[in-house]
């Protein structure tokens, strides 16, 4: 997508993102080697600008997981709709369980969460995996799987993801071999005047 570090920081600043030279350096590294790009620093930063320029320069989509504390699975990656599965068990009595189940657990059932969102699909996306420092460790589990493979194991599904790039605000990082799997950038406290340049996020 980027030609050199020079055209990261104009392309960057079309959009009114001006990139520092490290940041810009570490963005075209993250696109040329096909790595998610891993931007740590304090709150309020702009971390998250960084992937809605990276986005808006791609011409991609921008899907978000915000990582928290309890946050899980089935609200990171997919989850059933039980209701609508029992709906479709009860107007089909008369099938088999063998019959019942080959429908139940289709695409039609399914509620992508936005892992499952950005790897699905041929439109470019750009993932945002916001504070990862504060998932839990089964959700740091499926995001360095996501990370490491670009890829997900999903009943019906799995492609892979464009682009994605996880924040965090504290360092060291939860998950110590997140760094390994991304290019990394720091962002540290900035003037006013440049806090909309330096935005870190994901981008996948």
């Amino acid at each position: 997508m980027f030609t050199s570090v020079d055209d990261v920081s104009a392309r960057l600043a079309e959009t009114g993102y001006l990139a520092s030279s490290a940041v810009a350096t570490t963005v075209f590294l993250a696109d040329r080697l096909g790595k998610p790009l891993l931007v740590e620093g304090p709150a309020g930063v702009g971390k998250t600008e960084l992937a809605k320029a990276v986005a808006e320069v791609a011409g991609a989509r921008l899907v978000r997981l915000q990582c928290y504390e309890g946050v899980d699975e089935s609200r990171a990656l997919y989850e059933w709709n039980h209701a609508k599965q029992l709906l479709r068990i009860s107007a089909g009595r008369d099938e088999t369980w063998d019959e019942a189940r080959t429908d139940i657990f289709s695409e039609e059932f399914l509620l992508t969460r936005p892992l499952l969102t950005a790897i699905r699909g041929d439109e470019a996306k750009v993932l945002l995996i916001d504070e990862t420092d504060k998932a839990d460790v089964e959700v740091e589990g499926l995001l360095l799987e996501v990370l490491s493979d670009f890829q997900v194991t999903v009943p019906n599904s799995a492609r892979s993801p464009r682009r994605a790039a996880p924040s965090s605000s504290s360092h060291p990082t939860p998950a110590e071999s997140c760094p390994r799997r991304c290019a990394a950038a720091a962002c540290s406290s900035t003037s006013a005047s440049r806090t909309r340049s330096w935005s870190a996020g994901s981008y996948g």
